[in-house]
């Protein structure tokens, strides 16, 4: 048995990562082409700007909570790397987005709306 039949067997119709984003961009493409069919041109153009989004893996995960209840320790095992600052104090108090990029590197929007990049530890 292969671990695609296996993970199939133990979860049902859960397919890899890759497929069910191109299955899942496919069924919002019909969705678009149904409600475009039906006059429904926002709604159509919802799904296809949310299949689009969804084919390239560009989607937004929000994890909210209580403080210290391992938020940023859940989102750092999820990433693979400690992205978001832990301890004993809480210290994610603002909405953090977290994006794949070629570099480990952060930016902080400042209150007069300007960028600052930060030393990232390698």
């Amino acid at each position: 048995m292969t671990p695609d039949q296996s993970t199939m067997q133990e979860y049902g119709s859960l397919r890899t990562e890759t497929s069910l984003s191109l299955d899942g961009a496919a069924r919002l493409l019909r969705l678009a082409d149904l409600a475009q069919d039906l006059g429904a041109e926002p709604v159509a153009e919802e799904a296809r700007e949310l299949a689009a989004r969804v084919a390239e893996g560009r989607f937004y995960v929000a994890c909210v909570g209580q403080f210290k209840r391992g938020k940023s320790t859940l989102l750092n095992a999820l990433v693979g790397y400690e992205v978001v600052p832990t301890g004993y104090v809480p210290v994610t108090a603002v909405p953090t987005v977290i994006r794949f990029g070629e570099e480990l590197n952060a930016r902080v929007r400042m209150r007069n709306g300007s960028w600052r990049t930060l030393q990232c530890p390698t």
